[in-house]
Parts: structure tokens; C-alpha cells; sequence
């Protein structure tokens, strides 16, 4: 399995496991293509950071600079964060996240935003300790496109 196969299909676990995703992202070929978007288009603005264990990928981390629209100050952004279930309290998460935070500040970041599902009690506590604070909460409406 080539490495791109290897994270297209740790990206499609992951995003089996998250709400709202929708079934067109599932597709092999999108994620790819996503992915190497991410790689090219994005470089030195966004960054992937990968755990193994046993020449196997058991995590990822993909993060983004983006300019305020606010202050004009350039912000880090986590775009996903994802361990696989069997591999999350080894700490693989935490190194993923410390890799990410290194890169931030060696970018000379000041702010760093981060966000999670709410019912992930167990990432909400991980940022609180590490010196996050809650900024906003989001709701989401399911819409009809039915006429």
C-alpha cells in the first residue's frame, strides 16, 4: 500500500466515525485528491502530521494558517485530528497535537484555534488543560431541499 493509500484510507475511517460527514466524501478518489491538494497548494500554509506505530498509520493531524479578517493577524487553524479508536490513550494524540502547537510557534503564531464535536467530552478536557479557552458553541440545522 502506497502512502497516500495508506492516509486516504485512515481519512475514510475517520470520516465513517464523524457526524454529518456526508456519504460523497467516502469517495477514495475525493479524498486523494483533497489530500494532495492540501500537500501542493497549501504548502507552507497547512501542514499534515502522522503517527505510527508498527509501520502502520494510527493517526493524523492536519492544521492551516489562515489571516484574521478581524485583527489582520495570521491565526492557526486545526482543520481534523484523528486517532484511531484502538491507538487513543497511548498518547499518539497528544504527540500529534504537541508536532502541530511546534509548528504554529516556530511560524510565529500567537493564536491557535481548535474545535471538536461536542459529545467528545474526553478532547474537550485535553484542551482546557493544555490552556484553551471556550470561545463560542455552534449549532447546525438539517435543511429540506425538498420543495
Amino acid at each position: 500500500m502506497s502512502d497516500l493509500e495508506e492516509l486516504t484510507a485512515l481519512v475514510k475511517r475517520m470520516a465513517k466515525e464523524t457526524p454529518l460527514t456526508k456519504d460523497d466524501i467516502l469517495d477514495s478518489e475525493s479524498i486523494k485528491n483533497e489530500i494532495t491538494d492540501m500537500l501542493i497548494i497549501g504548502a507552507g500554509s497547512e501542514a499534515i502530521f502522522l503517527a505510527e506505530k508498527d509501520d502502520k498509520l494510527i493517526g493524523l493531524m492536519v492544521v492551516y494558517i489562515s489571516k484574521s479578517q478581524f485583527t489582520g493577524d495570521r491565526t492557526g487553524h486545526e482543520r481534523f485530528w484523528y486517532v484511531v479508536p484502538e491507538q487513543r490513550k497511548t498518547n499518539a494524540g497528544g504527540k500529534l497535537f504537541d508536532m502541530s502547537m511546534n509548528w504554529f510557534s516556530d511560524k510565529g503564531l500567537k493564536r491557535i484555534y481548535v474545535g471538536h464535536h461536542s459529545k467528545n467530552s474526553m478532547v474537550s478536557r485535553f484542551f482546557k488543560k493544555r490552556g484553551f479557552k471556550l470561545l463560542r458553541k455552534e449549532y447546525y440545522l438539517e435543511v429540506s431541499n425538498e420543495h
